[in-house]
């Protein structure tokens, strides 16, 4: 129940955050991006079942397939489209092609790698829950962007905002719990490199 309480908080939270937005929407787009979080949540419970380990997948080369196969598999869409004129194909110059490789490496390469071998070391649910604070972050960004939309940061947004951060902290600490690793203990491990509670002989779980 904790969990779902944790999922039912970061929503509340999106909706806060969402609901202060002014820019365009439409029902075809609000489909649209719930079809995708429904694919990208059961993308990654798939994951994690096959890969039930950090070690058990080289992830760099399985996005590297994973990105050939789309390009092989796409690509004569992209052509269909362009004949027929639903989405006909621009001038891409230097420049263009410089920002979308940046983007492709960063934006989508690098942070799929690090998504994936979260999930492995983690949950679905907590690397889902910290990828919702994307969208306080985004918020944000529009505002400190000049030539974006400009959002308005009034109270609901920051209680929005604590909602969804509050949300990723909760699951976390209650996974921690789930799996009898303390988050101090969790933190020395990772920046020093010594075992952690469970590894030395620890007691299993800790007590609620």
């Amino acid at each position: 129940w904790g969990k779902l309480a944790a999922v039912i908080l970061s929503c509340v939270g999106a909706a806060i955050i969402t609901s202060r937005d002014k820019g365009e929407s439409s029902l075809a787009g609000d489909a649209l991006c719930l079809f995708s979080a429904i694919g990208f949540g059961l993308a990654s419970v798939l994951l994690k079942a096959y890969s039930p380990r950090d070690d058990s997948v080289n992830y760099p080369m399985f996005f590297g397939f994973l990105g050939l196969f789309h390009t092989a598999l796409c690509l004569p869409i992209l052509f269909v489209l362009d004949q027929t004129g639903a989405e006909t194909f621009g001038h891409v110059d230097r420049q263009l092609v410089l920002f979308l490789t940046v983007n492709g490496l960063f934006g989508t390469v690098l942070s799929n790698v690090l998504w994936a071998k979260a999930i492995a070391l983690t949950s679905p649910l907590t690397v889902n829950l910290g990828t919702s604070t994307s969208i306080p972050l985004s918020f944000l960004a529009d505002y400190l962007n000049p030539h974006a939309h400009k959002p308005n940061l009034e109270p609901s947004y920051l209680l929005g905002t604590l909602l969804v951060l509050a949300s990723f902290v909760y699951v976390s600490l209650l996974e921690a719990r789930d799996q009898g690793v303390s988050p101090q203990d969790d933190l020395i491990r990772t920046f020093s490199g010594a075992p952690s509670q469970a590894e030395m002989g620890g007691p299993a779980r800790i007590a609620a």
